[in-house]
């Protein structure tokens, strides 16, 4: 038995032999069958069960030895990370982390205290292009008589991908083209192989497809698609004299959009076979070189070839690479059986196989120790009945668009616990297709309870802090409604008529600055001032400031949809006070009010608005006098229009006056953000 496994598992694992020992060690415990194993009455084997669950499975699954090397990790590592999973097998864990949460929690991975079997902790990961990706990291230990034989473990990406709908749609059509290709009953490797060349040269727009395989010095076109005829099967070339040469020394995905304009040009196999696009990519078995995929044409590309294009080229390497692999994947799995069962029975999180219907087909052995149900209670059972029901029709709906769409989703919800209680659990689900055609999907879910507490605890603390916010609003503005107040009183004792209008002019700023505050704490939005209903109140506050004045005067204000925060309301409510109290004061100071009204009608108008560059326009316009020709407004001895050029150049803005049919101040200025405001 020994030999036979060193056989199989070298060769298709990578294993080092220092690695050999844990895997033999594992191979002892083949006999051990779970009684919560799916039936095999239909010709599924429980090997390619467990197979399938842990290699379809959306999180990384891995196994290592006692000592922290990796002996097993499934293909979603390449998905996390970009690195190919075979270089991983008989490297130390560790090789994989970054840093951790600042207690050395990580890199003391294999550290179990006070008896412990399983250990959850947060760890980056580093990424095949550089950086890294933070993940959960979940690892138990496995023994055998009190002995520890090794390590099983799974990691989850923490982050929120983000891609746009359109790449999104797009290559999700090419995926499950490739996967309809696969996943077809009845149909031959090599048909399908040829079926995903033509697929694959339809997607990408080109007319020749073909997979060369590297034997030495020579090049043999294993299988093809051509429709022009000049590639055939079984074709074999001098290797330099090929596209495969300049793929294999790219190492990667080489792409060229016109060849006859590019460094190879000069090249045999441009002028043997006159091909002027091509993109192709390394083959690789088990680490090591098989031979190429390519795609050419006899045509320039239209469009240049994108990171999408190459980023499926790439899936169809490994794709094409599994279908010659899979003989070899088969037997593989007979040895793997039991690794298999051990992980996914003694994974930290919940593992359920479902129907389209919801129905379990099978649940992992943990579910006993997170939601008290033995495996054979919840067997025929429909999952979405332990469901929270206001949950359930949301993750139903999305559990039914996944398997419409054949990708991978995710939700949020609570779930029963046998004694009653509600918790809440985050579960990934996948849909795949079985040997006889059927879909169904792997459902992943982690208990994340506490951490919603947590979020609860923050937000309730972000609540009351905005509600502190508020109250100091208020207080700000019930002091300075005092000051006003004084001010007021004070004014009883001035002893001519510019004193007194000192007094008021001192008192209308001070409620201008006041209504800002009244505002916020009566707004949800306590970081913006809806500009609207601001400037509505301030101009009938001045209104009855300067009732003697106010007479006959018609004012309108258009400020839809204009909120600015409180940095830029104050500095913008100060301009509008001063020179809307000018206009009541001055614009219709030399008209005979009765004429005039029977004449034309006073008009004062408001109008602020913003373009899609940020820029907010502020204007002041009456149709009274007009300004002084006389007058320079930016260096006047009044007060408040010294005021309104300081307040714009503290706005970073510009002013502007028009003084036809009346005056008008314009000022522009930039509209603030918290992320420019933190940059000043």
């Amino acid at each position: 038995m020994k030999s036979k496994l060193k056989h199989h598992i070298v060769p298709e694992m990578g294993l080092k032999p220092a690695a050999l020992d844990h895997v033999e060690h594992i191979n002892a415990f083949r006999d051990d069958e779970s009684s919560s194993a799916p039936d095999n009455s239909e010709g599924v084997s429980s090997r390619d069960f467990f197979f399938g669950l842990l290699e379809n499975a959306p999180d990384v699954f891995f196994s290592l030895t006692p000592e922290g090397t990796i002996t097993y990790i499934n293909p979603a590592i390449e998905t996390l990370t970009g690195w190919k999973r075979d270089m991983w097998i008989g490297r130390p864990f560790s090789e994989l982390l970054v840093n951790d949460t600042g207690d050395n929690t990580a890199r003391n991975y294999l550290e179990f205290e006070n008896g412990r079997q399983r250990r959850v902790f947060e760890a980056d990961i580093l990424l095949s292009g550089g950086g890294s990706v933070s993940t959960e990291v979940s690892v138990s230990l496995r023994t055998k008589r009190d002995k520890v034989t090794g390590i099983i473990g799974s990691l989850r990406d923490n982050t929120r991908r983000k891609l746009s709908d359109e790449a999104h749609a797009l290559q999700e059509r090419r995926i499950r083209s490739l996967y309809e290709i696969s996943a077809a009953p009845g149909v031959g490797i090599e048909t399908q192989l040829v079926e995903t060349l033509k697929t694959g040269a339809d997607m990408l727009s080109m007319e020749v497809a073909g997979v060369g395989r590297i034997a030495g010095k020579n090049c043999t076109v294993l299988y093809c698609y051509d429709e022009m005829g000049r590639v055939t099967q079984g074709l074999e070339c001098d290797l330099s004299k090929t596209y495969c040469k300049i793929t294999l020394a790219n190492d990667d995905v080489l792409a060229i959009d016109h060849v006859g304009e590019s460094e190879y040009r000069n090249e045999e196999f441009y002028r043997d076979f006159g091909f002027e696009s091509y993109i192709g990519v390394p083959l690789r078995i088990n680490g090591k070189v098989f031979g190429t995929l390519n795609f050419a044409s006899p045509h320039p590309r239209k469009e240049p070839f994108t990171t999408a294009d190459k980023d499926f080229i790439r899936l169809m390497g490994r794709w094409i690479s599994t279908m010659i692999e899979r003989k070899r994947a088969e037997d593989m799995l007979k040895e793997k059986e039991e690794l298999y069962r051990t992980l996914v029975e003694n994974a930290h999180d919940l593992i359920l196989e479902i129907l389209y219907d919801g129905h379990i087909m099978y649940a992992s052995s943990n579910h006993k120790e997170i939601l008290g149900y033995e495996p054979e209670e919840l067997f025929g059972k429909n999952a979405f009945e332990f469901m929270h029901p206001e949950d359930r029709s949301a993750v139903m709906s999305a559990f039914i668009q996944g398997f419409r769409s054949g990708s991978a989703g995710r939700a949020v919800y609570r779930y029963r616990h046998k004694n009653g209680e509600w918790r809440w659990f985050e579960g990934t689900g996948k849909p795949f297709r079985t040997s006889t055609g059927e879909i169904r999907a792997i459902v992943d879910t982690r208990d994340i309870t506490e951490r919603k507490k947590t979020d609860e605890q923050i937000q309730e603390s972000l609540m009351q802090k905005e509600s502190l916010l508020r109250e100091i609003h208020h207080r700000v503005k019930n002091n300075l409604q005092v000051i006003s107040s004084l001010l007021s009183l004070q004014s009883d004792y001035a002893k001519d008529e510019e004193s007194l209008a000192l007094f008021y002019e001192s008192q209308s700023r001070i409620s201008t600055i006041a209504l800002i505050h009244e505002k916020l704490y009566q707004s949800r939005n306590i970081d913006e001032i809806k500009m609207l209903d601001y400037i509505t109140d301030l101009t009938r506050n001045l209104l009855r400031v300067y009732k003697d004045f106010g007479e006959n005067i018609h004012v309108q204000i258009n400020a839809y949809d204009i909120s600015i925060d409180v940095d830029q309301a104050i500095p913008c409510g100060l301009i509008i006070n001063e020179l809307f109290s000018n206009c009541l004061k001055h614009a219709f100071h030399y008209r005979d009010s009765e004429n005039v009204t029977r004449r034309t009608r006073n008009k004062v108008s408001v109008e602020i608005n913003s373009d899609s560059d940020g820029i907010l326009t502020l204007s002041v316009r009456d149709n009274g006098v007009g300004f002084p020709d006389t007058t320079d407004f930016r260096n006047t001895n009044t007060l408040g229009l010294q005021l309104v050029c300081t307040l714009t150049d503290q706005l970073k803005g510009t002013i502007e006056l028009r003084n036809q049919n009346g005056t008008m101040f314009n000022i522009v200025f930039p509209i603030s953000t918290k992320k420019t405001r933190g940059n000043e």
